[in-house]
């Protein structure tokens, strides 16, 4: 899912980048980082 590959891909590589120069972590990246993968589910309609 798209917002599974933002977390995954661009803050990851965010990450990396403020690691590699030296620079502090903004707490959204963090967050968004170490958030649970997102799962879509379907509710059955029983009537």
């Amino acid at each position: 899912m798209k917002i599974n590959a933002f977390r995954t891909g661009i803050a990851g590589f965010i990450v990396h980048l403020h690691i590699l120069f030296n620079e502090r972590i903004p707490a959204t990246i963090i967050r968004t980082l170490f958030l649970p993968e997102v799962v879509l589910e379907e509710i059955k309609n029983e009537t």
